[in-house]
């Protein structure tokens, strides 16, 4: 077995879960697709969760339901700052400030950048418009911090302020499948980010500053602990596991779900294998998608209303799917353990948040 199909998604997004930011879809331009005859290879497409405690009691009126039609939606998510992300360094914009100790001071830090000339003694941008700097500011943005589990993936910066003599910015991450906490010794991390600020929008200082992210001085993550003692996403948080498959099973043409009893021969016909293997688990939701979105994405939504699952999903076109394609993913165990109230024949409803 491969090894990212070892793997599961931490997901943390901040947008209205672990930040003090508020953000809203005001400006997001949508579309609905009702086939569901969709080709999900070109990463146009992608492929309050109803959970119970995974220790409760299952209910003897649980079993098996097979899935009507997925319907697919598309929406835009614009809500962050626009970053110069292709660009030949020159020098380093700041030195992260050192502690009492003589260490590398913890935290985020911010410089203002007024012009195209100052810009330039950083970094030169592969494609960028000078005149953009008539009525933005280029902000460098540094966060240092220790990791112990691993990588964050950067979503987007929005809403810098000044208030109270203090700077804050809010960010959205999450972490990818590819890069799956297990125990190793904290390492350093530096996150570096120019994004581009309205001059009308923010107060200008010539100095460094340290800033709050959401509010807060650090990152903090939300895990549990399974009975083993290893590092999962919380089942009722925005979370899915990848699902193995056999190879030479006949699959269906378009997308589908399933509630699969553990050990079935629903689950025997597809050969299905599972990352959370938990004993008390004997109904799952499984989620088929023909093919593999080209992009990586996260479930940030789950719920089950009027018998049918509606999900929300964010896919980041900053960051590929290849480790996705070289394992040819297609089943994806979507963490709820109460499925008494998913109709017979349910239909499944999923929003694509294609995130700038």
């Amino acid at each position: 077995m491969k090894k990212l199909f070892s793997m599961l998604i931490v997901t943390f997004i901040l947008i209205g879960i672990f930040s003090s930011c508020n953000s809203n879809d005001t400006d997001t331009n949508s579309k609905t697709d009702n086939s569901t005859d969709i080709s999900l290879n070109d990463g146009s497409d992608i492929s309050n969760d109803s959970s119970i405690d995974i220790n409760s009691n299952i209910n003897s009126n649980l079993h098996e339901k097979h899935g009507n039609k997925v319907y697919i939606g598309y929406e835009e998510k614009d809500i962050y700052y626009p970053e110069i992300r292709e660009y030949e360094e020159v020098s380093d914009c700041f030195d992260i400030p050192l502690g009492e100790d003589g260490l590398k001071k913890v935290g985020a830090y911010l410089k203002f950048i007024e012009t195209y000339d100052e810009l330039s003694t950083y970094i030169i941008p592969t494609e960028f418009d000078s005149s953009i700097l008539d009525l933005n500011y280029v902000v460098c943005v540094k966060q240092f911090f220790y990791d112990d589990t691993h990588e964050k993936r950067l979503i987007g910066y929005y809403d810098l302020i000044f208030s109270e003599g203090k700077y804050n910015i809010c960010l959205d991450y999450y972490k990818s499948e590819d890069q799956v906490p297990h125990e190793q010794p904290a390492d350093p991390y530096v996150y570096t980010s120019f994004i581009v600020v309205p001059k009308n929008s923010v107060e200008y200082t010539e100095q460094l500053q340290q800033i709050t992210v959401n509010g807060k001085n650090d990152i903090e993550d939300e895990i549990y602990a399974d009975d083993e003692g290893s590092l999962l996403p919380s089942p009722d948080k925005s979370s899915h596991g990848y699902v193995t498959h056999n190879a030479s099973a006949t699959l269906p043409e378009n997308p589908t779900a399933w509630v699969v009893e553990k050990g079935s021969e629903l689950e025997k016909s597809f050969g299905l294998e599972y990352y959370n293997k938990h004993s008390k688990i004997d109904f799952r939701v499984v989620l088929y998608l023909p093919n593999e979105p080209k992009y990586d994405f996260i479930i940030t939504e789950k719920e089950i209303k009027n018998g049918n699952l509606y999900l929300t999903v964010e896919q980041y076109l900053q960051y590929t799917n290849d480790y996705l394609s070289i394992n040819d993913v297609k089943f994806y165990d979507l963490y709820i353990q109460d499925t008494s109230e998913l109709a017979e024949n349910f239909d499944v409803y999923l929003l694509v948040k294609t995130v700038k």
